[in-house]
């Protein structure tokens, strides 16, 4: 359901919406974009979540079974929510503005708020691992 709905509503979004929301436009297809990734690895390993006080365990329920992808799982939640953070502030200061001020996105700005997101999402994949590579039994 997820990986049809993030479809339809990237098909939405890039053929549908209004113009005036093209700069806008641009940080939901990168959003919606990171969810098909995130909905891939959740349909390959099946992850589940256990929080019970100070515990907090992740882990998978499929026959596919590797440190690294639920490490990535792990990343691609935390890019979530760099880009939730991102998507507030570049409302905050389009709507905060006393003139018509748009935040304008090219392609250098794009690549650069992509790097940070992917660099953000590798740095917790990798601190994810080493977390699970401390213990014997995984």
């Amino acid at each position: 359901i997820g990986f049809g709905s993030n479809l339809l509503a990237l098909f939405l979004v890039v053929t549908k919406s209004a113009n005036e929301l093209a700069e806008y436009r641009k940080l939901l297809i990168i959003f919606l974009l990171s969810d098909l990734v995130l909905t891939v690895l959740q349909d390959l390993l099946k992850p589940a979540v256990v929080v019970s006080g100070d515990l907090f365990l992740v882990f998978s329920y499929s026959d596919l079974q590797s440190k690294w992808l639920l490490s990535a799982y792990a990343g691609c939640i935390s890019i979530s929510f760099v880009i939730f953070s991102f998507h507030f502030l570049f409302r905050a200061l389009t709507i905060s503005s006393k003139r018509l001020f748009v935040v304008h996105l090219d392609w250098k700005k794009l690549t650069f708020v992509c790097a940070i997101f992917l660099g953000e999402g590798a740095l917790y994949t990798v601190a994810s691992y080493n977390a699970m590579s401390c213990g014997e039994g995984y």
